[in-house]
C-alpha cells in the first residue's frame, strides 16, 4: 500500500518505544575514530551556541522516533562503544529518554534487538538504524497507524532502491500484504526495500523465543547462520509461522545507509543532508 499524506494520532497506541541496534563493528567503513552512529553529516543551529554546530547521523533517527511517538529509545551496544552514551547521555537534547544495553551475544541485529526484551516486551516497537538517513520523517507514525488499523504483527516501511541486490526487498500486493522478503537477492525486478519497521508484542515474544532456543543450545549457537543473523530472514520466518506482516510503500521516499565510504561520500557533500532543512535525494 502507499502511505497516506496526513495522519491523526488520536487512536495510536500509547506505549511506544524505539529500539536502536548499534552493536556492529563498522567494518565496511573502518577504520573509524569512533562509532559510526556519531559520524558528522551536517551542521545545525543549537540554542545557546553561536554559529553552526555539528550534527551526527544518529540524530536523524532519534528525532524521527520522537516524531513517531516513542517514549524512550533503547540502544543495543557492543563493548567499547562508550562514545555513544557519552555523546547522547540521557537523550535530553532530542527530547527522547535514552537507555543503553550491553549486547551479550553479538551474532547479528536480531540478537541485539532481543537484548531489549525485558524492557519492550509489551510495547509497540519502532525499529530504525542509527547510520541510515531516510525520508519522509513521519514514516514511523505511518507505520504505527497501519499496525493499529490493520491489526498486523509487523509493518515494514519500504522505499525504492536502485540496487536491490544489497538490501532486503519486499514483495507485496497492492493492499500492502507482504508475500515474501528477499534478503540481498542475486537478481530481482523488485525495487521496494524495507529500512524501518514497527511491531507489536506478538513478534517481540516470537523473536525472543526463537533466539533463546539458539542461545541455550551450544550446537546451534556455534552454527548461527545467515537466516538467524539477518532480520529479514526472521520476518519471513515469522510470516511463515502465521504472523501478519504488512508493508507501507513510500514511493517518494529515499534512504541512505551510511555504513560504507561510498555512501557517505555520495550522500553528505552533494545534498547538504540534514542541515537544518534536509533534502534527501538519490
Amino acid at each position: 500500500m502507499t502511505a497516506p499524506d496526513r495522519l491523526s494520532d488520536s487512536s495510536l497506541p500509547q506505549h511506544v518505544v524505539g529500539v536502536v541496534p548499534a552493536a556492529g563493528e563498522g567494518t565496511r567503513i573502518a577504520p573509524l575514530p569512533g562509532s559510526k552512529a556519531l559520524l558528522p553529516i551536517g551542521t545545525q543551529a543549537l540554542p545557546g551556541h553561536e554559529g553552526p554546530r555539528v550534527r551526527v547521523v544518529s540524530q536523524h533517527l532519534l528525532e524521527a522516533l520522537t516524531a513517531g511517538g516513542a517514549e524512550a529509545a533503547y540502544w543495543g551496544l557492543r563493548d567499547g562503544a562508550w562514545d555513544i552514551p557519552a555523546y547522547w547521555g540521557d537523550g535530553h537534547r532530542v527530547g527522547l529518554p535514552c537507555a543503553y544495553l550491553m549486547v551479550r551475544h553479538s551474532y547479528g541485529v536480531p540478537f541485539t534487538i532481543d537484548q531489549a526484551y525485558p524492557f519492550v516486551k509489551e510495547a509497540v516497537v519502532l525499529l530504525g538504524f542509527p547510520d541510515i538517513l531516510f525520508h519522509p520523517r513521519d514514516a514511523f507514525a505511518v507505520l504505527r497507524r497501519e499496525l493499529a488499523d490493520r491489526g498486523a504483527d509487523i509493518v515494514l516501511g519500504c522505499m525504492p532502491v536502485d540496487d536491490p541486490t544489497t538490501v532486503d526487498v519486499v514483495d507485496m500486493d497492492a493492499e500492502g500484504t507482504v508475500r515474501a522478503i528477499h534478503v540481498k537477492p542475486a537478481a530481482t525486478a523488485l525495487r521496494d526495500a524495507w529500512c524501518l519497521a514497527a511491531w507489536g508484542p506478538r513478534f517481540t515474544h516470537w523473536l525472543h523465543e526463537r533466539l533463546a532456543a539458539i542461545v541455550d543450545d551450544p550446537v546451534r549457537r556455534a552454527q548461527v547462520d545467515a537466516h538467524e543473523r539477518h532480520l529479514g530472514h526472521l520476518f519471513q520466518a515469522a510470516m511463515d509461522e502465521g504472523l501478519s506482516v504488512r508493508a507501507v510503500s513510500f514511493p517518494d521516499g529515499r534512504f541512505f545507509d551510511l555504513g560504507t565510504p561510498e555512501a557517505l561520500a555520495d550522500a553528505v557533500p552533494t545534498g547538504g543532508l540534514l542541515n537544518n532543512s534536509p533534502t534527501l535525494s538519490g
